[in-house]
């Protein structure tokens, strides 16, 4: 039996592509990684909220207080505490 001459030709060993298709797929690919891990981190956090962690500290920051606190009524409050620890309240 003769071998089919057309079979040859239809048989291609690799898939041909046109040029500058081959990037696209792994751009396809970068980019829907990239869109997975931006749905995977807090889109509200700002690095800038907090202080520096390494940094001592000196109290809490004013940022953190409940609505309403000031730092003058936190400082009323710490004197009352610390005269009702030395007993001239």
């Amino acid at each position: 039996m003769a071998a089919d001459p057309r079979a040859s030709q239809m048989e291609v060993a690799e898939p041909i592509t046109p040029a500058g298709s081959a990037g696209s797929a792994s751009r396809k690919a970068k980019d829907e990684l990239d869109w997975r891990m931006s749905r995977l981190a807090d889109q509200n956090f700002n690095i800038k909220k907090y202080p520096d962690p390494l940094a001592p500290r000196q109290g809490v920051d004013p940022q953190f207080y409940p609505k309403g606190v000031t730092l003058e009524m936190e400082k009323k409050w710490l004197a009352k505490i610390q005269a009702l620890k030395d007993g001239t309240a």
